[in-house]
């Protein structure tokens, strides 16, 4: 198999390059290479592959690999959030059936609910007061 090497490297590498060439020749002795250096590698080699941008820039691969593995995907939230409407779907019958809830909070404090005859808006609101922290 052919292997490919990159004649030109591509603009946004090739200016991570030029900046990590820049500091390299100011730093002092022994220095870490800044954070946002690091987050531009590492975003670089989501994009164009480890291996690659690890050569071209002339890191660590496993400090680079550890990074990258480190650094949430740009396309996900950090935040997700919470559900702000749960629908409880009721099935008729003659006679209430028991009913067990079990909720955790964003804390991880759990709370479990046994009612022999559940209320829709009762219970809501209990659910709703456990979930913001009152009570």
């Amino acid at each position: 198999m052919r292997r490919r090497r990159w004649n030109r490297l591509p603009a946004k590498v090739a200016e991570v390059r030029e900046q990590l060439e820049s500091w390299r020749q100011t730093r002092q002795k022994r220095s870490p290479i800044p954070a946002p250096l690091w987050e531009a590698a590492a975003a670089l080699a989501r994009e164009h592959g480890l291996h690659r941008v690890a050569k071209a820039l002339g890191l660590n691969y496993p400090d680079l690999k550890r990074r990258l593995e480190a650094a949430p995907p740009p396309d996900l939230p950090e935040k997700i959030a919470p559900p702000t409407f749960v629908e409880m779907a009721c099935v008729g019958s003659a006679a209430p059936a028991p009913c067990v809830i079990e909720v955790e909070n964003r804390a991880g404090v759990r709370m479990r609910i046994s009612l022999s005859e559940p209320s829709g808006a009762d219970l809501a609101a209990l659910i709703e007061a456990f979930g913001s922290g009152a009570g």
